[in-house]
Formats: C-alpha cells, sequence, structure tokens
C-alpha cells in the first residue's frame, strides 16, 4: 500500500515537473545561443558573405525563428516566410560585393534586419577577421543605430565611428549605407502575404469569434457534447484550414527566444491564457479538446468508421506515454545543445500548410490521419505540445490511490 502510494505520488508531480524542466532548458539553451554562436554557424555566415548568398538557415532562424522560406527581391534583400507563407520580415546581406568596404584587416559581413514595414530592427556583424574585442565594441554600439528608420530615413541618419575602434566600426557604417542605398533604389514591390493571414484583420475576427463561442461553451459547460461535431467543423475550418493558427513546439520555441509579436500573435496568446485558465482553475484543457484543428481532425476521421475500433488501454496506453515522452526528450535535446533540427518535424500540425512542410511532418501527419479511422485520437495520447498543457492540469476530484485507500 505505501508503494502505491509513493507511485501515485511520483505520477502527480512527473507532469508539472516536465514542463518546469522544458521551460528552464529551453532558457538556458536560447541565453547560451545568443551569447555564444557556434563556430559552425559563424562559418556558414561568412562562407554566405562571400558568396553575397544567403545560405544559413541558422542564421536566420536565430533573427525569424519561424522562419522557413525565403524568396530574394532586387537590391539584394531577402523576404523570409513563415510556413503559413505569410512575411514576417526582410534581410540584407552586405556589404555588396561590388565595394571595397575593408575594416582594419579585412572585409566585416553583416546582416541587416527589418521588420515586415521594411523599417530596420537591427544590425548583426557576422564572422570577420577583425580583432574579437574591436568587433564586439562595434556591434554593442552600433547594433540599433538605424533602428525604427525605413532605408531612405537611415540614408540620412548620421552614425559616427566608434571610438577605438574607427576602422572597424566605419567599413560597418559604409557598409551599411550601401546596403540600405540600393534597397531604397530598388525596394520590394508589396510585402506579401499569405493565405494564413486572410487578409489580415478577417482571419484574426474569425479566431475571435471561435474562441469566444468555443470558451463560452467550455466554462459555461453548455452541453459541450451536444455541440461536439460543430466545435469540430469550427476548429478545422477557422484555426486550421483559414488561419493555420495553432500551437506548436517550434512556435514555442520561438516565443521563448523573443520572437512574440503582439500584432501576429495576438489571438493565440489569448488562447494560451484561456488554456492555462482553464488547466489552472477547471483542471480541463480548453486547447486539446476545444481549439486544435489536428484534433478535430481526427475525431471527424474517427467518425467515417464506427464499426470497429482499438479502445485505449493497457499496453496501448504504455506505448503512447513512452513515445511521448521520448519526443519531449528528443526536442529537450534539439533546443539545449543547439541541434539543426526543426522542431516541426516532431508534430504533423504542417498539414495545413501542406506547401510549406518537409516531407516528415507531411508523413507524419498522413500516417495518424489514417489511423484515426480505428484508433480514437491517437496522436492527442502522443503529442508533446499537448503533454505541455496537461501538465499545467490540477487534479480533480480523488486520486485513485485514495478511492482504493477508503475501498480497503
Amino acid at each position: 500500500m505505501k508503494n502505491d502510494i509513493f507511485v501515485g505520488r511520483l505520477k502527480g508531480w512527473m507532469r508539472p515537473g516536465l514542463v518546469v524542466l522544458f521551460v528552464l532548458v529551453a532558457c538556458w539553451a536560447v541565453s547560451r545561443t545568443e551569447s555564444e554562436p557556434s563556430a559552425e554557424t559563424m562559418a556558414e555566415a561568412d562562407m554566405a558573405a562571400d558568396a553575397s548568398e544567403l545560405s544559413m538557415p541558422e542564421d536566420v532562424r536565430n533573427l525569424f525563428p519561424e522562419a522557413k522560406d525565403w524568396h530574394k527581391h532586387e537590391g539584394g534583400l531577402y523576404e523570409v516566410f513563415d510556413q503559413a507563407g505569410d512575411a514576417l520580415g526582410f534581410l540584407a546581406l552586405g556589404p555588396p560585393p561590388d565595394e571595397r568596404i575593408i575594416g582594419h584587416v579585412g572585409s566585416v559581413p553583416f546582416l541587416v534586419v527589418f521588420d515586415r514595414h521594411l523599417a530596420v530592427s537591427g544590425v548583426r556583424m557576422l564572422e570577420n577577421r577583425e580583432t574579437a574585442s574591436y568587433a564586439r565594441r562595434v556591434e554593442d554600439e552600433l547594433h540599433d543605430a538605424w533602428n525604427g528608420k525605413s532605408p531612405d530615413d537611415a540614408l540620412e541618419h548620421s552614425v559616427e565611428a566608434v571610438s577605438g575602434a574607427t576602422a572597424t566600426s566605419l567599413a560597418l557604417v559604409n557598409g551599411v549605407r550601401a546596403t540600405l542605398s540600393r534597397i531604397a533604389a530598388q525596394p520590394p514591390p508589396r510585402p506579401t502575404v499569405g493565405r494564413g493571414a486572410v487578409g489580415g484583420l478577417v482571419g484574426r475576427l474569425l479566431l475571435l469569434l471561435f474562441l469566444g463561442l468555443t470558451s463560452g461553451l467550455f466554462f459555461g459547460r453548455l452541453s459541450p457534447r451536444g455541440s461536439r461535431l460543430y466545435i469540430n467543423l469550427g476548429s478545422l475550418l477557422i484555426p486550421g484550414l483559414i488561419a493555420s493558427s495553432m500551437f506548436s513546439l517550434a512556435l514555442l520555441e520561438g516565443w521563448l527566444r523573443g520572437s512574440f509579436d503582439w500584432r501576429m500573435h495576438s489571438v493565440l496568446g489569448m488562447v494560451g491564457l484561456v488554456t492555462v485558465a482553464g488547466a489552472l482553475f477547471t483542471g480541463r484543457n480548453y486547447y486539446c479538446h476545444c481549439f486544435c484543428p489536428f484534433g478535430a481532425a481526427q475525431q471527424l476521421a474517427g467518425r467515417l468508421n464506427r464499426k470497429w475500433k482499438l479502445k485505449w488501454g493497457g499496453r496501448l496506453v504504455g506505448c503512447a506515454r513512452a513515445l511521448r515522452i521520448i519526443l519531449l526528450t528528443a526536442a529537450f535535446a534539439i533546443v539545449a545543445l543547439d541541434l539543426a533540427a526543426d522542431l516541426a518535424w516532431f508534430e504533423p500540425f504542417v498539414v495545413f500548410n501542406w506547401r510549406h512542410a518537409a516531407w516528415p511532418g507531411r508523413m507524419l501527419a498522413l500516417l495518424f490521419l489514417g489511423l484515426a479511422l480505428i484508433i480514437p485520437r491517437p496522436w492527442c495520447r502522443i503529442c508533446p505540445t499537448g503533454g505541455l498543457i496537461e501538465g499545467l492540469r490540477r487534479p480533480r476530484g480523488r486520486s485513485p490511490i485514495r478511492t482504493r485507500q477508503s475501498h480497503a
């Protein structure tokens, strides 16, 4: 009996413990990668600068954690997109290859980062042959010197050289000016908007309407079973096919790295608040049961076959729990060790962004949609994102241990 009590308590602490561990490891990894860029990443950036082509996925991910693709415009400007095809911002690689701009020792390559409105949001120096202490000082003092300015305004803005590192800082300033002048002469035709935005405002309004209706059903408990089919159809249509707006490990990692933008993620931020409130105060999971489009897709697929089903229980439940732990552990390792792997590979949500999805995510989505025909919501038992949310839930009612004790 004492062993049962101990095991029960251990299981009760396991879920919140995993959530805390994930957050601590992710925060540590973010701080480590920001302060100590890997030698491989810097070497790739240096080669890319020499070739005057953007071919350094690690640097792009560090600046835009949700980046999945990019397109080169005239003037050397690269537009960066997320997996839904929406524009995240722009990057410019400098200095221009035909400009002879030399620092104290050699060339000083850099990236100019722009937001979606083509306003400068930072300058990042890449690997160079300048004295390390001088290069760090220049980047510390000049990385935000042009922030908030359009290319035309930035060209008119006077930036002084850094005292004590004059040659290096002048190379950076002159290189940035040369890069901005070419962008100002050939700006991109218009900001690219993917289908995930649905006109921006319309998509957010639909998401807000769906959030309001489903959260009312969730907290008010207004006959949720009778509304289940409509909730599933709405979830598949609005957060899934129309807005492509859902939680994932890749998205949460990007938020931890500081890419949360209320203009872009306002509705998902509200969904997160509702989910946390539901988990803490009611012990129930709003997101997985009312919002997640892939969970809805599995339930709708299950309706196609009602004759023969496998039931969850015994070894099947144990295998699902083990797979969830394996996926979470692998995600922790990728974040902690800063490995060049995409967390989107571990989840099937890319099915709603098929054009921008990698093949592992596509195969995973098709596999579990097929399994949903014979197993009720198979991915929901394995989903690592769902596991993190489940870890926030407070226990409801009596625990099985206490029940057995009372009958004993």
